[in-house]
């Protein structure tokens, strides 16, 4: 938003210039700021006025005229332009450590095993490069990318990437074709990814993962139940904000980008949890009409 109001104040602290686009709630605290301002040799003050927010307030000495110019900052795009690189960059790490594991244990492969190994960390290296494409369309143009994907494709290649001995992934998919959605296959990449991450975070013990897929005339329904603890709190203002994590690593943006992902692309996501029977996401993305049916 940039500058939302600018005002100027007299010695008398009266409000001899008024520039405020938004309502007056602020006066009053920025005529008492400036007031103080005026009562110290400070020739500059930076006030918290709201989340993001701020007042810059200048001392003028022009005699034979005295006061202080206030001017009303709102930097809340900027933060969302910060979570949204720092939620890109998170996934793209994520991608490349999906790469790094199947080049790890590319050693220890069959080589019947090692080419589909291969073409996965091949695939998943191309969706790497498709977010850091995105990245500077994003920077030129502000606009997020567009596209479809199939969902079940993402997720069979997710799918390959948990090799893990004490979790195990039960994906159920409908016998019948399943729609394309109107979310470009990176998008897709992202929800899934961090949703599955979280599930096997979720049972560092180990346990079972079930993914299914279910579509209608609406779109496509995706839900990944794990069978953790489960979730200490079901607000979703909690656990989708972001930096929010009970883990001991990691950075809390995997459900903050999957919710900004899913609502960007006219979606929905809801979740369950119970104690001690573990966690249920349902993700809800469009169908494409003029695609697959």
């Amino acid at each position: 938003m940039g500058c939302r109001g600018i005002w100027v104040v007299d010695r008398a602290g009266l409000v001899v210039v008024n520039e405020a686009k938004e309502d007056q709630q602020w006066v009053a605290k920025i005529v008492e700021e400036a007031r103080a301002l005026m009562q110290t040799l400070e020739d500059f003050r930076m006030v918290p006025l709201a989340d993001h927010q701020w007042c810059y307030l200048y001392r003028l000495d022009a005699s034979p005229w005295q006061g202080v110019v206030a001017v009303w900052e709102d930097r809340a795009e900027d933060e969302a332009w910060r979570l949204k690189v720092q939620g890109m960059a998170h996934d793209i790490n994520n991608l490349l450590q999906v790469v790094s594991g199947h080049l790890e244990l590319w050693p220890t492969r069959l080589p019947e095993q090692k080419a589909g190994a291969l073409a996965e960390a091949q695939w998943m290296l191309e969706r790497a490069e498709e977010l850091v494409a995105q990245l500077g369309i994003m920077a030129m143009t502000g606009e997020p990318s567009e596209g479809s994907a199939d969902v079940v494709e993402v997720l069979q290649h997710l799918a390959a990437w948990v090799r893990r001995p004490n979790i195990r992934l039960q994906l159920e998919i409908p016998s019948g074709p399943v729609p394309l959605v109107k979310a470009p296959t990176t998008a897709c990449v992202e929800i899934f990814h961090n949703l599955l991450q979280n599930a096997y975070d979720a049972m560092p013990d180990g346990g079972l993962v079930q993914v299914r897929v279910h579509s209608d005339s609406d779109g496509v329904t995706v839900t990944v139940q794990d069978s953790g603890d489960g979730l200490l709190s079901l607000d979703a203002d909690v656990i989708f904000a972001p930096y929010y994590s009970t883990k001991t690593h990691g950075r809390g943006l995997g459900l903050y980008r999957v919710r900004e992902l899913v609502e960007q692309y006219q979606g929905r996501i809801e979740v369950r949890s119970f104690s001690g029977q573990g966690s249920c996401f349902a993700v809800s993305l469009p169908r494409v009409t003029d695609g697959r049916q």
